[in-house]
This record gives structure tokens, C-alpha cells and sequence, in this order.
């Protein structure tokens, strides 16, 4: 983070994780914290992963002592939503999940239209209970609006094109 702090020009700003900024104790660098309702996080945003082998059942033993189930589940359902729509870091997606009183999950996604950070912003929220589902079950319903949108799109243009040529007269 002190890398990308240097690179700001003077009266600069960069956009980056809250979440990281607090842990690394750098929070007084934070001029303002961006709701989710107005810039939804790529997925996994403020959650800490740790990893080891598959095969190794002390030390999975000893990690449950610090494994969080209910962020296990929202985690869960943003990395499903991104599996489905297989991307990566680089896709201009973004997912949300929180735990309501019931504990289902709600998950909040955006995805931009055409794959570029450029394009329309499509988003939709769904509540389930189980991650996976839910988070499939968000990036198809996304794909469609999209396919929709795009289909939309096309015929707006072709109307228009049709509109503005010139009538011919036929002699």
C-alpha cells in the first residue's frame, strides 16, 4: 500500500480497499469511504484467506480455531457469483454479501455490459441460503439482463439507422 500511496500526484486520489488500509493502520490516508450501494467491491474485499495443502489435517485442525462461517458462506456466494461468470480480478464485476437476522444470504452484484470498466453497469440482488446457488444464480440472472440490454441496444441502432436514410422515390 505505501507503494501505491507514493504514486498519487499532488491533489491525486486512488481508489483502494478500506478494509486493507485499517489493518495496515494507514486509515488516516482515508478521505472518504464509498458505500456499497454506490461502488460495489470486487469480490472477497475485506475478507482475510488463508490457505494450506489439502492434505495437511493438522494444520486444517489447527486453522478452524480461526475460520469465520458465517464470512466462510458470504465469500462463498461472491466467488461462485465470479466463478460463473469466469472471471478473474480483471473483470469489471463487482459482489457484495452480508448475513440478514435470518441468515440467509444477500448478495449484491454489478457487472458492466460489454466486459470493459467503460460499458453500462447492470445490477441485480437476490437473497438465499445456500453461497453457491445464490451466487450462480446472480451472475445468470446478470448475463441475461445483459443479453437483453445488448439486444436492446442493437435494435435502438438499427432504428435509428433506418430513421435517419433518406427516402428514395422510385420513376
Amino acid at each position: 500500500m505505501a507503494a501505491r500511496l507514493s504514486k498519487i500526484p499532488s491533489g491525486g486520489a486512488i481508489v483502494v480497499a478500506a478494509a486493507a488500509f485499517i489493518r495496515l493502520g494507514l486509515d488516516e490516508h482515508l478521505t472518504e469511504i464509498l458505500d456499497v450501494d454506490v461502488l460495489v467491491p470486487q469480490v472477497g474485499q475485506g475478507a482475510i484467506a488463508v490457505e494450506c495443502r489439502a492434505d495437511d489435517h493438522r494444520t486444517h485442525e489447527l486453522l478452524s480455531a480461526i475460520d469465520d462461517s458465517l464470512t466462510r458462506r458470504c465469500v462463498t456466494a461472491e466467488r461462485a457469483f465470479l466463478a460463473e461468470l469466469g472471471g478473474d480480478c480483471e473483470l469489471p464485476a463487482g459482489a457484495h454479501a452480508t448475513l440478514n437476522a435470518d441468515s440467509n444470504i444477500m448478495l449484491s452484484a454489478m457487472l458492466a455490459t460489454d466486459g470493459a470498466a467503460t460499458g453500462r453497469l447492470e445490477r441485480h440482488t437476490e437473497v438465499g441460503s445456500d453461497p453457491e446457488h445464490l451466487g450462480r444464480s446472480v451472475a445468470l440472472h446478470l448475463m441475461d439482463s445483459i443479453d437483453k440490454a445488448k439486444r436492446r441496444d442493437a435494435f435502438a441502432m438499427r432504428r435509428r439507422s433506418d430513421d435517419s436514410s433518406e427516402p428514395t422515390s422510385h420513376r
